[in-house]
């Protein structure tokens, strides 16, 4: 984990200043950075179901990852034509696409409680810091220099792939497998993602009935929006920061160091952060931090004083990035945990930062980015207050469910003989209603209890079976409502 977003830390925060010292306009940047997250949002899930329907887990993830390497390497000849650049640009965004929902998925697999999965993405985001910060200074020199650094980097890494054995167990007997989503818990169980082999059906029969519930649809219409802001900051923020006093390639360099250590920390406590605040917490935050982000990258002056920025990211992606893969595993259906990711990572790094690199170019050729960032933080602060709407209404509709749905309940409860019979049927022989863990939890008592999730039956696994469906299988769990 540390080595590979090590590699992935010599060369990705600083292409878009690659492009631009090679003549390429902004709006060209916000193409370029466009490609990767648009293949990545197309072929993602495609490489999870393969490996998924395969097993080829591991070998997947070290061939894709050796051939992204060599594709993106190759950028150094392409000396500003921006057709080449384009092809070899998606060339390596193809190969890469498969190789964090595979890593991700493979950690997963072997951890015991789920809820820890932050703290080994926590040495990820220390390797992605320490990778910028030791390639900074070679900005000075020669932009080049950077995928020497990548190279050398990823051959240890990928050493160390072809020795990673993701824990496997048995699958379970034929009678009880079944080509539904599946219930899932959060803790050990007979997982068997890299074991299991679906049918190419069943992939997409499972997959289909997951999507088709109304709160993941509205939990992945979050991710995207985040990924859209996000493809614009990760995009313009560094090109913003080149064109002001004291930007260099160090002061970059330290920048995204201090980036990856603010999150750190985050990613190791992120989860009980998510079992306090819940998903919908996490999300709201995540938000909340990209209006700040936005806010402060416009207002700058210095690129010094850029640095809160920095550090705010390195919060808000460790608790979002934990919160969503947590989330994400706990829906997925039985053997099919890599689809589920690479979907996850198709809708953030794919579908939405494509499109957040495209408007990011648009605009910034046409205002500037300052004024690209300022509109991009008063967008965000109403897509934010939409939501706080929403669930709002969304607690008000659990908590005071309408007549007609509670009469249907106890209608459908209820055997078709006499009064007596009923009543007596309802009161002692009706098992109790399932628990409905909600994304957006019940009742909060102010503004701020809705944006942290205050009072909430958080979106996280547990050893707890939740019912959420015959679609979904089991959302992950958490505590009550009355548990503070």
């Amino acid at each position: 984990m540390f080595l590979f977003y090590g590699v992935l830390g010599t060369v990705l925060p600083y292409l878009p200043v690659f492009y631009s010292n090679l003549g390429v306009s902004a709006n060209l940047i916000g193409v370029l950075g466009a490609i990767t997250p648009a293949v990545t949002f197309l072929v993602s899930p495609l490489w999870g179901a393969l490996a998924d329907t395969t097993g080829w887990h591991k070998e997947i993830m070290l061939l894709t990852f050796i051939g992204s390497i060599l594709a993106r390497t190759a950028l150094i000849w392409c000396n500003g034509n921006v057709v080449w650049l384009s092809l070899v640009v998606a060339l390596s965004a193809l190969l890469n696409a498969p190789v964090k929902p595979l890593l991700d998925s493979a950690i997963m697999s072997m951890l015991t409680d789920k809820s820890t999965y932050g703290k080994s993405r926590l040495f990820g985001q220390v390797g992605i810091g320490m990778g910028s910060f030791l390639v900074g200074p070679l900005l000075s020199t020669n932009y080049k220099l950077m995928f020497l650094a990548q190279l050398l980097l990823a051959a240890p890494t990928a050493f160390l792939m072809t020795r990673f054995q993701p824990k496997q167990q048995q699958p379970p007997p034929p009678s009880t497998a079944s080509p539904t989503p599946s219930n899932k818990t959060g803790t050990a169980h007979a997982s068997t993602e890299m074991t299991k082999k679906p049918r190419g059906m069943d992939v997409w029969q499972a997959l289909k009935h997951t999507l088709e519930e109304p709160k993941v649809l509205v939990f992945f219409l979050l991710v995207f929006i985040v990924g859209v802001s996000s493809g614009i900051i990760e995009n313009f923020a560094y090109v913003r920061l080149n064109q002001l006093p004291g930007a260099k390639g160090r002061t970059l360099g330290v920048m995204r160091l201090c980036s990856s250590l603010a999150g750190g920390p985050m990613f190791w406590i992120s989860g009980e952060i998510i079992k306090l605040i819940g998903v919908n917490g996490v999300m709201n935050m995540s938000l909340l931090s990209y209006i700040l982000r936005f806010a402060i990258y416009a207002s700058v002056q210095n690129a010094w004083f850029a640095l809160p920025a920095e550090v705010l990211r390195g919060f808000s992606f460790a608790m979002f990035w934990s919160g969503a893969t947590y989330y994400v595993y706990g829906i997925s259906p039985k053997g099919l945990t890599a689809t589920m990711l690479g979907f996850l990572n198709g809708m953030y790094g794919g579908l939405g930062q494509s499109l957040g690199s495209l408007m990011g170019g648009y605009l910034s050729k046409r205002y500037g980015i300052s004024t690209t960032f300022q509109r991009c933080a008063m967008v965000d602060l109403v897509i934010l207050g939409i939501f706080l709407v929403y669930q709002r209404v969304e607690d008000f509709n659990a908590v005071h469910p309408s007549p007609a749905t509670a009469t249907a309940t106890v209608s459908s409860s209820a055997p078709a003989t006499t009064a007596t019979a009923t009543a007596t049927a309802t009161t002692t022989t009706t098992p109790p209603a399932p628990v409905r863990v909600p994304l957006f939890p019940p009742v909060r008592l102010s503004l701020w209890d809705s944006l942290v999730g205050r009072r909430n039956v958080s979106s996280v696994p547990s050893t707890a079976p939740v019912t959420t469906g015959p679609s979904t299988g089991h959302v992950p769990s958490g505590r009550s409502d009355t548990s503070r």
